[in-house]
């Protein structure tokens, strides 16, 4: 069965799946919460962007290129289902303040596992 997702600089590819079978979660960030002295909140969102959470399941060579696109702060191409036909694609960047799941790879067999977090540029 085909993957379907995919994280691309156009050179180099990297296909996978969401392993829990879930929706992934897209989500807002830039996003500004304020409570007003009688109670009232106001939301602030600056710009809708994108944010995807997914758990995946890579060899190595994956998972070293993860890290690789990470500590370059390398701006991607995000296929979201593109093996179903869908032609929309997102500007994105990995998140988080060390490499994605750099200390939260799990490995099974030759295979490593961790939650990733794609933000839209």
């Amino acid at each position: 069965m085909a993957k379907t997702m995919e994280l691309t600089t156009g050179a180099t590819s990297i296909t996978f799946d969401d392993v829990n079978g879930m929706v992934r979660r897209p989500d807002f960030h830039n996003r500004l919460e304020r409570r007003a002295e009688d109670g009232t909140l106001y939301v602030s969102i600056f710009g809708q962007k994108g944010l995807w959470e997914t758990t995946v399941v890579m060899p190595e060579a994956d998972k070293d290129q993860i890290h690789a696109w990470h500590a370059r702060a390398q701006e991607l191409t995000f296929h979201d289902k593109f093996n179903v036909g869908t032609a929309s694609s997102q500007t994105v960047q990995l998140m988080g303040n060390t490499n994605p799941g750099s200390d939260k790879w799990t490995k099974v067999g030759g295979w490593y596992r961790t939650v990733l977090r794609i933000g839209e540029v």
